[in-house]
Order: structure tokens, then sequence, then C-alpha cells
């Protein structure tokens, strides 16, 4: 279970960006993943969600479409659908587009992640955005119990493992162009970065875009040197057994969240992480409707609507959350079904 054997094509640039290619013509789209391998644990404290807000910045202008517009009519003019997100180990551009515009998908993902402008206009207008998804985020019961949960799962919160990654109000408002241009040079550096084409695509020519959008037309330079990830240096220890809350004043349930260290996905073998799976899957599940807690808690005492299980790796300090809801008077029954059913 540990060998997966995928016909696929790996073609290194010489500024350090990998490629990997999976050809094949059983449908006419293809495929595009850019992932910088640099995320919110990267950062520092006075970077606190700055690669979030740098991968916001990259659909605003680029040196060849200068603004929002400008990016968004030449994606649109080659049907292209994709997004991007930041994680807490990388960054991740993403879309599907007829096979025929290739060669134009390959610039605009070259242009989104190497050649941003980000102008003083733009980085003043994802300030406001980014503060309003901060406000929207902490409103939310979910985003409150997680919140928590990072702040109690480890033994120290100076570190970048229990910090949010969209940053805080103060560290979103701090941000200039002088601290997103060291950034972005810092993390962005083609040695981090990892492209994946998958669809119907002639190989050699593929190969000929690449070099010339992701290593010829690159200022090189610019970017760091293949920097070590940062936080390799520190590792948190877990914290002992911790209870904690928060209030929220329109809601009349209690929501519970239990976590307990889990594995991280680098350090176990495909065979252990598909045991680990199979076990939280046993333990609970609502897609699994036998499974300990959902047949216990939701079936046979009819106590809460859900009880869900997530495994949130971040490299070498994972944890596993059991995530339900319920009225406050089962609080007590409920903590000892679950005690019962781990």
């Amino acid at each position: 279970m540990d060998n997966f054997n995928i016909d696929y094509i790996t073609f290194d640039l010489p500024n350090g960006v990998k490629s990997f290619f999976y050809p094949t013509n059983k449908f006419n789209s293809i495929a595009i993943y850019v992932v910088v391998e640099s995320g919110s644990l990267d950062e520092d404290t006075l970077e606190d969600g700055i690669m979030h807000f740098i991968e916001h910045l990259a659909f605003d202008g680029t040196k060849n479409m200068p603004s929002w517009e400008d990016v968004n009519k030449f994606h649109n003019e080659i049907s292209g659908t994709g997004n991007a997100y930041t994680g807490y180990k990388d960054t991740v551009y993403y879309g599907v587009y007829p096979h025929k515009y290739l060669k134009e998908a390959l610039f605009y993902y070259s242009e989104i992640v190497f050649h941003p402008t980000h102008s003083d206009d733009s980085i003043n207008k994802e300030k406001t955005i980014i503060l309003d998804e901060l406000s929207l985020y902490e409103d939310e019961v979910n985003e409150k119990l997680f919140n928590l949960t990072l702040q109690n799962r480890f033994m120290t919160n100076d570190t970048s493992f229990s910090r949010k990654i969209i940053g805080t109000k103060e560290s979103i408002t701090k941000f200039d162009s002088n601290m997103i241009s060291g950034a972005f040079h810092k993390f962005y550096d083609p040695h981090r970065i990892k492209l994946f084409i998958v669809g119907n695509f002639d190989r050699l020519q593929a190969e000929s875009f690449v070099k010339k959008y992701f290593c010829d037309d690159v200022d090189n330079d610019r970017f760091g040197a293949g920097l070590e990830t940062s936080y390799f240096d520190y590792y948190p220890g877990y914290s002992t057994f911790k209870v904690n809350s928060d209030t929220k004043s329109d809601i009349d349930k209690i929501y519970l969240g239990f976590s307990f260290p889990s594995f991280d996905i680098k350090s176990y073998s495909q065979k252990d992480r598909c045991i680990m799976e199979i076990m939280f899957s046993v333990l609970c599940s609502s897609r699994y409707q036998n499974s300990i807690l959902w047949s216990k808690l939701r079936e046979e005492l009819g106590l809460v609507y859900d009880v869900s299980i997530n495994n949130l790796d971040l490299y070498s300090r994972s944890f596993v959350e059991i995530n339900t809801s319920f009225n406050p008077e089962y609080i007590e029954k409920i903590l000892f079904e679950i005690y019962q059913g781990i």
C-alpha cells in the first residue's frame, strides 16, 4: 500500500521549480495546480496572516495584466474555472481549462505567482476585504470552537502553530508594500514551487511553455535561495488535559470540541494512515451510521443531530477533533459517552 504505480513525468527547471506531468487523452481538459510550499506556519509574529494576504493580492494585478479587471478578463477568455487557498503548509493556485488553452493557462499562473504588482491601492483594498472576512469568521460558532482548540492544544501559544491562517486585525492593519514585498520574495522562491499538470496535452510542448513562463521569464535573482522552512526549528509540546470555553449570546446550545494528539502525514506510511482513517470511521462518522459515537449519541439516545471527527495535519503537531452540539442539560451524559466510545 506504500507504493503507487502512476505513470507521471517529472521535469525540473534550472531555477528550482519542480513540474509533474500526467498526460492522458481520456478527457479534453487540463487541470493545473501551482503549489507554493509556504503557508502560515512559516510566518513569524509580525507576518501573521501575510501569506493569505499575498494570495488575495495575486488576482489584483500583474506585470502584464495591470488590474483585477485585466486578470479576470484574461481568465474568462480562456474559459477558466479556478481559485486559490492558503493553508498551514502551503499556498495553492488551481484551475481547469480546455486543453487548447494550455499555453495561455500556464502564462496566467506564471503571472499571478511570479509577477503580481502588489500596488498600494490593492493592498488597501484587500485590507478592507480581509478584515471583513475576519469579522465574519469570528462570529461563527465553528470558528470560535476551532480557535479554542488551537489555543489549548499546545503548551505555548507564541508559535505559528497556535495562530490563525487569516491573521489578526492588528497584524493585517500593519501590512504595507515593504512587508508584502519582503515576504513575497522570501516565501515564493522558485525552489518552493511545484507545478502539476494533468490532462490532454503534449509533453514536449508543455515542457517548452513551462520553461519559458516559470523560469526564463522569471527574475530569479529577486527571490531567496531555497530557504529552509522556518517552523522546523521549533515544535511546541502538546498540552495536557485542559478545558476552556467561550460564550455566544445568540445561541442556546453547547458546541463541543474534544481534541487529542494525532499522527502527522509525513511521519506515517500510507498503510498506517489508512488504518487510522478506518479507526476514525469506526469511532465517529456520519457517513457510517453504525460508528460508535453516531449510533450511541444520535440513533440510540437521540441527544445530538450530528457528531463528526476530523484530523488536522500540521506536520509534527497534528491533532484529531471530535465535534458535536446539543442542549446544555445533556452535557454530562454526552461527555461520558464520548469517553466511553474512545
